[in-house]
């Protein structure tokens, strides 16, 4: 329950904030909504959540670069890589 609240509070955050307003807050929100849905995704036998967390990990990655913040990006890829491993391994 409490990181489906979680998840929510995140929703919300983002519909308060923009990319181009305060694009490290707002790219932090993302990772930490990506994180929130995974684990949710996890739990639950579909991949609609894993799908909006990878989403979530597109979004992040389009401010936290290489060039920018290489080991958050780098963080990032490796969660997108688990996200969508485990939506492949679902679809089988």
């Amino acid at each position: 329950m409490l990181l489906s609240e979680a998840v929510d509070a995140y929703h919300a955050a983002l519909k308060e904030t923009s990319r181009e307003v305060v694009p490290l807050e707002w790219a932090a929100t993302q990772s930490n909504l990506a994180l929130g849905l995974a684990s949710i995704g996890a739990r639950e036998s579909g991949i609609v959540r894993l799908e909006e967390a990878v989403a979530a990990c597109r979004s992040v990655l389009t401010v936290f670069t290489t060039k920018t913040a290489p080991q958050i990006h780098e963080q990032v890829q490796r969660q997108f890589a688990y996200i969508e491993a485990e939506i492949e391994r679902r679809r089988v």
